[in-house]
């Protein structure tokens, strides 16, 4: 169908189409963008970062024991250091143990230990819930080396 050259379109007739036009140009790049990008819009598709990631102010000192000794009594005392007033667990092969850090950040408890190796591990958590963890190594043996 031919148009006339002479008709003149209104205003408003132009705005109303271009915006028509603007509008089924955004939908199909949004469309195209959900297409690309689906995984994004997917509840298990986010990952979050962990609650507990390592802090660089949360720090965890252990005084004793060392690790990779040899013990000939049946328990250890652990002692360290932390934040004040953090919550500490030690954990080994046959005891599980949770106390509070002193208002200096200090701690201590005597553990039992298990005949052969014994892996300690101690934690600490600071009241956001950020932890960090030290592993020792002690291996008990009744027999004594003359």
């Amino acid at each position: 169908m031919k148009m006339p050259s002479d008709v003149v379109l209104s205003t408003k007739t132009f705005i109303i189409s271009h915006t028509a036009i603007l509008l089924i140009a955004l939908l199909f790049f949004a469309g195209l963008y959900y297409i690309l990008y689906q995984d994004k819009f997917q509840a298990g598709g986010i990952s979050y970062n962990p609650v507990t990631k390592e802090p660089v102010a949360l720090f965890l000192e252990i005084g004793t024991p060392e690790d990779d000794i040899l013990a000939h009594e049946d328990n250890v005392l652990v002692t360290g250091k932390t934040g004040s007033g953090d919550t500490v667990i030690i954990s080994s092969n046959s005891f599980d143990s949770g106390l509070q850090a002193s208002k200096d950040g200090q701690f201590s408890k005597v553990i039992d230990l298990a005949e052969g190796p014994n892996l300690i591990e101690i934690t600490a958590f600071d009241n956001e819930g950020n932890s960090k963890t030290v592993t020792k190594s002690v291996y008990f043996s009744k027999e004594k080396l003359p």
